[in-house]
């Protein structure tokens, strides 16, 4: 239930990160202070970029609809919301992260840029958060790299981590699209 592929133009990307820089130079000192989640130091929620809408349209027109095609034992597709971020990935911040399951339904991750080395995604199998650190098989383990303008969409509760940057800088959008009964039934 991990699937990547180039679903999103260049031209996308760059308005994304035009935004982010944008919002990042006018607000130099706030930052450091803004946080997605608990996980990234380096991270702005979409809101801040005014870019809220044209996720909720994306998750809703698009993501929807794929989600449905592609997990299709799955009963719960109609996503209620979102919660979606911007996350950078660099030597002197952010450079790796840690085994975790997202808080969402399906997990839409899509790389912003190609300007870096390392930084790869690395999948060790679906994981309720009680077992979060329950043995691997081989077999679940999947190692996906970060190319401009592809997309991973997979299960929220896939665990996965990332391994270190090495050089430059990644900068993704991560969607959690959410579901109201999923998160009752957990």
């Amino acid at each position: 239930d991990i699937y990547c592929g180039k679903i999103i133009s260049d031209k996308f990307c760059n308005n994304i990160i035009s935004n982010f820089n944008e919002y990042e130079g006018n607000n130099p000192k706030n930052i450091n202070e803004l946080k997605a989640n608990s996980m990234h130091q380096m991270s702005i929620p979409t809101d801040k970029l005014n870019l809220k809408e044209e996720i909720d349209d994306l998750m809703n027109i698009y993501l929807n609809k794929i989600s449905s095609s592609l997990f299709p034992n799955r009963y719960f597709f109609k996503f209620d919301s979102q919660h979606s971020y911007i996350v950078r990935y660099l030597e002197s911040g952010d450079n790796d992260l840690d085994f975790h399951v997202d808080d969402s339904l399906i997990t839409f991750n899509l790389c912003l840029n190609d300007n870096f080395e390392g930084s790869d995604i690395i999948f060790e199998g679906p994981r309720c958060p009680k077992h979060l650190d329950s043995y691997s098989d081989t077999k679940e383990i999947f190692k996906i790299k970060h190319r401009k303008g592809f997309a991973i969409i997979h299960d929220g509760k896939n665990r996965h981590r990332v391994e270190q940057i090495l050089a430059g800088e990644r900068i993704n959008l991560i969607i959690w699209c959410q579901n109201n009964d999923e998160h009752n039934n957990w």
